[in-house]
């Protein structure tokens, strides 16, 4: 539920950017056409890139709050995200001493324990 959420926010952060961007373009052409000598035209083209990059700025900053939301919501509710990808719940997440995963894995659909071959996606005892 919080990676569709992100998903949303972060479409409608690139929205927003892609909005923004839009007006800078529009306002420097206006700028252009009004404006009376290469100084202010070459003004116009100058504020349209600052605020180009600022949309791209402000859009990127939007996602890694984002990410960071989605990242305090999963630890709040009691999950991590390893760096396999993979979601475990603590509970269901074996480990030796050393915190290496044991040999039998605990499938989180089902319950049912599998090898840590069958774990990565591999049928237990196949090749």
């Amino acid at each position: 539920m919080q990676s569709i959420k992100e998903t949303v926010l972060n479409v409608a952060a690139a929205a927003n950017s892609g909005m923004e961007k839009t007006k800078a373009i529009v306002q420097e052409q206006v700028d252009q056409m009004t404006g009376h000598n290469d100084t202010e035209t070459g003004l116009a083209t100058q504020r349209k890139e600052e605020r180009i990059l600022q949309a791209d700025l402000d859009e990127l900053e939007a996602i890694v709050h984002n990410a960071a939301a989605r990242q305090a919501a999963s630890e709040a509710d009691g999950y991590s995200r390893p760096a396999t990808g993979r979601t475990e719940h603590p509970a269901i997440a074996h480990q030796t001493s050393t915190g290496q995963p044991s040999e039998e894995t605990v499938n989180p659909a089902s319950g049912h324990q599998m090898s840590t071959v069958a774990a990565i996606g591999h049928p237990a005892g196949g090749q």
